[in-house]
C-alpha cells in the first residue's frame, strides 16, 4: 500500500470515529431548501441521531433568538460532550436546526437521553424581509414543539422594537389555551446575554418578576400583554435569567474558554455555571399526552410538523400542531391497543365446557379501551378500537363454534362407540333408538350453548351430515354382524326344510325352494329388519337370499345327478355280475355252446332285478 492510501485510509478512518463514536458531535436536523431557501428539509443524519435513542425518553433542551447572540456558545455549555460551531462573523453560524445526543439524566427515577437543538437566529442579514418572518416562525414553532425547555437568548434587556420581533408568542394566545398535560414545552427561559444592569436597582428579587411586571406590562389587548399570555398558555413554567458580557475585548470574546483569560472574565463563568444548571435541572422528560416521549417518536413527529409548516408557508396554527402531535399519540397508541387485543385474544383457552369467553373478551375490551382514553380521548380513535375489538369477537366466535363443533362430533363419537354392535341380542330398533337419543343429547346441547351467538358460528348442517355418516357406517357394522349370522341361519334351516326328491327337476326344484324362501324372507322383514334406514340393505339381503337359493338349487341337481350316475353303475355292474354266473353255470352244463347262452339268460335275469 503506497503512502497516499495510507493517509487516505487514515482520514476515512478518522471520519468514521468522528461520525460514530463521539455522541455529542452536532448534525444537521433540519436545514433549508436549496430553491427557495424557506421550505425546511429534514436531514438522515439529525434524524439518525434520534432513531438511535430508540425507546429510550428524551430530555430536548432547544435554544432560539436572535442572530450572532452566542446561542450556540451557551448550548455547548449544557454539556460535556456537546460541541456547537461557535461563529464570529457577521452572519450568523448555525443554519436551520442542529442536533446532538447528550448523556443519560435521571428524572423522577426514570432515565432519559439528554438533547440539545440549536436553532439558526432570528432576523438573519442572509435573508431577505419577506422570508424572515416565514422562517423565523417556522423555527422557533418546531423548537417549541421539539424542547422540554424552550431557551430563547436575546442581547441584554429587550426593547419594544424587540418585543415586536416576537409576535409569534401572540399567535400561541389567539389559537386557544391549553390543560397544563397539553403543553407544548415545559419551561421557557429567557435568557439575557451582556446584561450590565443591577438587579438591585429594578426593585425585584429576581429577572423572572422583573420581566413580568415590566418588560411584558402584563396588560390585556396590547401587544406585550398578547405576547406573555401566549407564553403562559404554551409554557407552565417561565424563567428569566441574566449573564453579564464576559469581556469587552472582542479578542477575549473569540476565546472565552482559554486558560490566559480566565482572570479577565472572572464573573461570567460563575453565572454562566449558576445559568446552565439552573436550565439542567429544570429540564424533565418530554412528554406526549401524558407520557414520556422516545426517541423514535420525536424523530416520527419532527417529520409531520415540518410537513405541516411547509404547508401551510410558515404561517402555521398551533392547533394544527397540537392536533398533529394528539394524531400521532392517538395512532401510535390505537395500534399498541390492538397489538394488545389481538394477543390476549388469541391467548384465550377455548375449551368444550368455555361458557365466559364473551366475558373475557369483554374484560380486554374495558382495559383496552381504558388505556387509549387515558392518552386520546378523541372518539374517532375509540370507535376504531370498538370496531376492531367486534372484528376480533366476530373470529373468536368463528374459533369457538369450531371448537364447539369438534368437542359435539366428538361427544358423539364416543357416545356411539360404547354400543355393542356384535351382541346378537341387540337388535336394530335399539341400535337406532340409542343414536336417536344420542342425536337429541347433541341437540340439547347446542340449545343450551350460551351466549346465543356462538350457536350461529357452529355448522349445524355439517354436524348433521357426519352424524348421519356415522349412523350409517354404525348401522352397516351391525347389519354386517348380524346378517352374517341370519345368512348362515337361513341356509341351515332352508336345508333342513328340503327334502330332496329325485323325480323332481331343476325347475320344480327351484319352485320348491322359493316357497320356503318366501315363507324365511317374511320373516325377515317383520321380525328385525322392517326400518327405512335398512332399506338400502334389503336389497343386499334379497341378493344374498338369491344367491343361496341359486346355490342350493345346484346342489340339489348335482345330487340327482351323482344319484342318477350311482344307479347307472350299479345297474351296469348287476348285469356284468348276471352274465357272468350265467356262462359260468351254462359252461359247466354244456361247455363253450352252453357258456354263451348262459351268459344272455343270467344278464337278463340281473336286467329284471334291476328294474
Amino acid at each position: 500500500m503506497d503512502t497516499t492510501s495510507i493517509i487516505v485510509t487514515a482520514v476515512l478512518l478518522c471520519a468514521f470515529w468522528v461520525e460514530a463514536v463521539m455522541p455529542g458531535r452536532a448534525v444537521r436536523l433540519c436545514v433549508p431548501d436549496d430553491k427557495s431557501n424557506e421550505i425546511l428539509q429534514l436531514s438522515d443524519e439529525g434524524l439518525d441521531v434520534l432513531r438511535s435513542i430508540g425507546e429510550d425518553p428524551v430530555v430536548v433542551i432547544a435554544i432560539t433568538g436572535p442572530a450572532r447572540t452566542g446561542k450556540s456558545y451557551f448550548l455547548s455549555k449544557l454539556s460535556d460532550t456537546a460541541s456547537f460551531e461557535v461563529g464570529h462573523g457577521l452572519e450568523g453560524q448555525t443554519v436551520g436546526l442542529w442536533i446532538s445526543k447528550d448523556v443519560l439524566l435521571e428524572r423522577n427515577n426514570v432515565k432519559a437521553r439528554l438533547v440539545l437543538i440549536d436553532a439558526e437566529g432570528s432576523g438573519s442579514i442572509t435573508r431577505d424581509k419577506g422570508s424572515i418572518d416565514r422562517w423565523d416562525a417556522s423555527v422557533v414553532s418546531l423548537c417549541t414543539m421539539l424542547s422540554s425547555v424552550l431557551i430563547y437568548n436575546s442581547n441584554k434587556i429587550p426593547s419594544y422594537s424587540d418585543l415586536q420581533k416576537l409576535h409569534f408568542f401572540s399567535m400561541f394566545s389567539e389559537t386557544g389555551s391549553y390543560t397544563h398535560d397539553e403543553k407544548a414545552t415545559e419551561a421557557l427561559v429567557w435568557l439575557i446575554r451582556d446584561n450590565t444592569i443591577d438587579l438591585a436597582e429594578t426593585g425585584y428579587n429576581d429577572w423572572t418578576s422583573f420581566f413580568e411586571n415590566k418588560v411584558f406590562r402584563n396588560k390585556e389587548n396590547t401587544a406585550r400583554g398578547n405576547i406573555l399570555s401566549g407564553i403562559r398558555s404554551v409554557f407552565p413554567k417561565f424563567r428569566a435569567i441574566a449573564l453579564p458580557p464576559p469581556s469587552l475585548d472582542p479578542r477575549v470574546c473569540k476565546n472565552l474558554d482559554a486558560a490566559r483569560h480566565r482572570e479577565k472574565i472572572s464573573p461570567f463563568p460563575d453565572a454562566l455555571n449558576s445559568a446552565v444548571k439552573d436550565i439542567v435541572s429544570l429540564a424533565q422528560v418530554k412528554r406526549i399526552s401524558g407520557k414520556p416521549m422516545t426517541g423514535k417518536e420525536c424523530a416520527d413527529l419532527i417529520g409531520k410538523w415540518v410537513n405541516e409548516l411547509n404547508e401551510k408557508g410558515g404561517k402555521f396554527t398551533w392547533e394544527s400542531m397540537y392536533e398533529m402531535k394528539i394524531k400521532y399519540v392517538c395512532i401510535t397508541q390505537l395500534d399498541e391497543c390492538k397489538e394488545q387485543v389481538k394477543y390476549e385474544t388469541n391467548r384465550i383457552a377455548i375449551t368444550c365446557d368455555e361458557n365466559n369467553v364473551l366475558g373475557k373478551l369483554n374484560d380486554i375490551r374495558k382495559s383496552t379501551m381504558a388505556k387509549l382514553s387515558s392518552t386520546c380521548e378523541q372518539s374517532e380513535y375509540l370507535a376504531k378500537l370498538e370496531s376492531f375489538i367486534n372484528n376480533e369477537k366476530s373470529d373468536l366466535l368463528d374459533r369457538w363454534g369450531k371448537v364447539q363443533y369438534d368437542c359435539l362430533l366428538k361427544h358423539f363419537n364416543h357416545e356411539i362407540s360404547v354400543i355393542d354392535l356384535f351382541d346378537m341380542d341387540t337388535n336394530c330398533r335399539t341400535v337406532i333408538s340409542t343414536i336417536d337419543n344420542i342425536e337429541q343429547g347433541i341437540q340439547k346441547k347446542i340449545n343450551e350453548l350460551t351466549p346465543p351467538e356462538v350457536k350461529d358460528r357452529i355448522d349445524i348442517g355439517g354436524l348433521t351430515t357426519k352424524m348421519e355418516e356415522k349412523k350409517h357406517r354404525i348401522l352397516n357394522k351391525w347389519f354386517v354382524s348380524h346378517v352374517g349370522n341370519f345368512m348362515d341361519n337361513y341356509k341351515h334351516r332352508l336345508r333342513s326344510r328340503i327334502n330332496i326328491r329325485e323325480e323332481t327337476e331343476r325347475t320344480g326344484a327351484e319352485g320348491y325352494i322359493r316357497e320356503i324362501e318366501r315363507e324365511e324372507l317374511g320373516h325377515f322383514r317383520t321380525d328385525d329388519y322392517d326400518f327405512p334406514e335398512l332399506n338400502g340393505y334389503q336389497k343386499s339381503i334379497e341378493l344374498e337370499m338369491t344367491n343361496c337359493r341359486h346355490e342350493l338349487v345346484n346342489e340339489w341337481m348335482e345330487l340327482l345327478e351323482r344319484i342318477a350316475w350311482r344307479k347307472k353303475v350299479e345297474r351296469t355292474t348287476l348285469l356284468i355280475v348276471g352274465a357272468a354266473v350265467g356262462g359260468t353255470v351254462g359252461f359247466m352244463t354244456s361247455g363253450p355252446i352252453g357258456a354263451a347262452g348262459g351268459a344272455a339268460a343270467g344278464a337278463a335275469i340281473a336286467e329284471t332285478m334291476a328294474d
